[in-house]
């Protein structure tokens, strides 16, 4: 598996973890990256490389590199112009081009997450799951964490093909001619200054959830439900405890009280966590519970205020 963490320039935590298919340990056709700036670290890059296609796992490395290369370009400087959405999808087009080539046949999802001096943004082409969590989720019982404090913000680029399985219609592809959808959705979420929960947010292949993979089942009352998957249920308990251990750390340097010569201590016995090593060992009960049937890739964005909680 492999493991990166950073904080963001506006505080918060952030980590990326991805790791092959336990079934198949062929080349990982997940790549994730880091969007890096001269300004700090922005946000990341998850991308999902489609497993029909022999080149995909090259194809969605570079992609994730090169999306998150072009991301630090156009928000790495306040002084940037340009509509964020136009700078975004900039981006996207700039990452396709650098994989257009008609000897290779790949094509790669991608999701990129950044976090704003003012907001979240959240940019999109194909399927997976990008989740907007209620830091306040810390707070609830666990009967009530679904779905009250959690949407799935990702409508997924898919259409039920004959087999009755979901078929991309957007992708980035090394195909120059390709014909799918290449423009990203983008979608932004205000950051609230009265809100002392704060937001996470999680951006995941569809190795761990995707809404076009969700189950639907009618029960005898006749009312139409949905699973919620139990990756997702297993992966809210861990974030929650990384955050009371990372609140704990952060009173490290506050003063402890008096010793018996009268000179302020402080606490020295808390270290705060590293978020992509709680997202390593996600990765790895999933698989121990044997949840991973595919390539699964997260990254995760924890904002200042839910460390704090």
């Amino acid at each position: 598996m492999e493991v990166s963490n950073r904080r963001t320039c506006y505080g918060s935590a952030i980590g990326i973890a991805t790791c092959p298919r336990p079934q198949d340990p062929g080349p990982n056709e997940d790549a994730v990256a880091l969007i890096e700036s001269a300004t700090g670290c922005n946000g990341f890059v998850v991308c999902d490389g489609v497993g029909s296609l022999p080149d995909s796992s090259e194809i969605a490395s570079h992609v994730a590199n090169e999306l998150a290369r072009q991301l630090a370009v156009e928000f790495g400087t306040a002084a940037r112009s340009g509509v964020a959405v136009d700078r975004i999808r900039s981006a996207f087009t700039e990452a396709r081009k650098s994989i257009e080539n008609p000897e290779k046949n790949g094509a790669t999802t991608a999701i990129a997450i950044l976090d704003q001096a003012d907001r979240y943004t959240v940019a999109y082409l194909g399927n997976g799951g990008v989740l907007h969590i209620r830091g306040s989720f810390v707070r609830m019982l666990d009967r009530k964490l679904f779905p009250w404090t959690w949407v799935n913000l990702l409508n997924p680029d898919s259409l039920i093909n004959d087999q009755g399985k979901e078929a991309l219609y957007g992708t980035l592809s090394s195909d120059p001619d390709s014909l799918l959808l290449t423009e990203p959705a983008v979608v932004e979420y205000h950051k609230r200054n009265a809100d002392r929960y704060g937001d996470l947010f999680v951006a995941c292949t569809d190795g761990i959830m995707s809404a076009d993979q969700s189950l639907l089942f009618t029960p005898p009352s006749g009312r139409l439900l949905t699973e919620i998957e139990r990756p997702l249920r297993m992966l809210l308990p861990q974030l929650g405890e990384f955050m009371g251990a990372a609140g704990r750390a952060q009173e490290v340097n506050l003063p402890s009280g008096e010793n018996s010569e009268g000179q302020v201590e402080t606490r020295t016995d808390q270290t705060e966590p590293v978020l992509s090593d709680v997202l390593q060992d996600y990765l790895s009960k999933l698989e121990e519970n044997e949840l991973l049937v595919d390539d699964a890739s997260i990254g995760v964005m924890v904002s200042e205020r839910s460390l704090a909680l």
